[in-house]
């Protein structure tokens, strides 16, 4: 995945070799792994873990559009025209902050799951015999 500003608002995201709906899945889930969460008397008194939450469910034929997610304020906006993908960098930067650093973190954690996926990060197996003594203690 790579992006390239269009204008101050606006942020063009460019999946590249990656499947659309996998970039924008991973743009779901960190943004709501790094957003702050509400006073709990404002939305709901208690968290839900990333692990409980489908981010694939978010997505759909217009991009991907997340304001308030279980309490957490995501204000993540990707729209979609044709086949180009759009960060909303100006509703984003209203309130979370750069949309550069936040796009950074998501290339990272791409890149990461790439790695584990091609197995680069599994430590090496190695298999061990103890020798065997024949007709003894």
């Amino acid at each position: 995945m790579e992006y390239r500003k269009i204008t101050e608002d606006i942020i063009e995201i460019i999946p590249g070799e990656l499947d659309a709906s996998r970039v924008l899945e991973a743009i779901a889930r960190v943004s709501y792994e790094t957003a702050s969460t509400v006073p709990p008397w404002f939305v709901q008194p208690f968290d839900i873990p990333c692990d409980a939450v489908d981010f694939f469910a978010l997505i759909d034929d217009e991009g991907l559009k997340i304001d308030y997610l279980n309490g957490r304020l995501c204000s993540t906006h990707v729209f979609r025209k044709g086949k180009r993908y759009f960060f909303d960098a100006k509703r984003f930067r209203e309130d979370r902050g750069s949309p550069e650093i936040f796009l950074r973190f998501v290339q990272n954690q791409l890149q990461e799951s790439e790695v584990d996926l091609s197995g680069a990060n599994q430590p090496e197996q190695r298999v061990t015999s103890t020798p065997v003594r024949k007709g003894g203690t």
